[in-house]
């Protein structure tokens, strides 16, 4: 698809978000910051063969946003989703990295489906199968929430909130470029028929 702990100040914005990280200048654009693949992290691959073979590859945003613009980021300028954890070393790795960098809550893609009582991830729109609560979450299954990954005041379990919430979020991707939309060539007009000349 690592929470960031600021005990003054809980959300960094932007060129000062990105700073605190220490993260190298390649890793950086204008919204995200690269934080890796699995694979990369574990196997000690480097940072282009990862983005070829894994699964996903995260990228949190710099700002913090409500739910519905973290949403249309991730797929407009990432070409990927807010993520998913499926796994619980997906979970460890998000964990570990929000920790590092003192990063406080995240969104995830995870919501209440009231249709048959579960919840699931929008992202793949499977059931979450693999839950990690925080103590006393949810605090209602409820389909306007969402979940998040939340700071060490909740032992970087999980919780919900409102959509209209402002977090920072993550973005799974493939590591591959967002496709640029190719040029539609201008409409070919056809020559004008040939004149024939009468015999007078």
């Amino acid at each position: 698809m690592k929470t960031f702990i600021f005990l003054v100040v809980t959300t960094l914005v932007g060129q000062e978000f990105a700073r605190a990280m220490s993260i190298p200048e390649s890793d950086i654009d204008s919204k995200f910051i690269r934080i890796g693949s699995i694979d990369e992290h574990q196997g000690g691959r480097s940072k282009r063969a990862a983005d070829r073979g894994a699964q996903n590859v995260y990228f949190i945003s710099r700002n913090a946003a409500v739910w519905g613009d973290a949403w249309f980021e991730c797929r407009q300028a990432m070409n990927g989703e807010v993520i998913s954890i499926e796994k619980v070393a997906e979970d460890i790795f998000i964990r570990d990295f929000l920790i590092k960098h003192g990063i406080d809550t995240v969104w995830t893609s995870g919501a209440y489906d009231s249709n048959l009582g579960i919840w699931r991830w929008l992202s793949t729109g499977g059931e979450a199968s693999y839950l990690n609560w925080a103590a006393g979450q949810p605090i209602a299954n409820d389909p306007s929430q969402r979940i998040q990954f939340k700071n060490s005041l909740f032992n970087y379990g999980w919780s919900v909130a409102p959509i209209s919430t402002q977090n920072h979020y993550i973005c799974g991707a493939t590591g591959e470029p967002v496709p640029q939309p190719t040029p539609t060539p201008p409409p070919t007009v056809p020559p004008p028929p040939p004149t024939t000349t009468v015999p007078a």
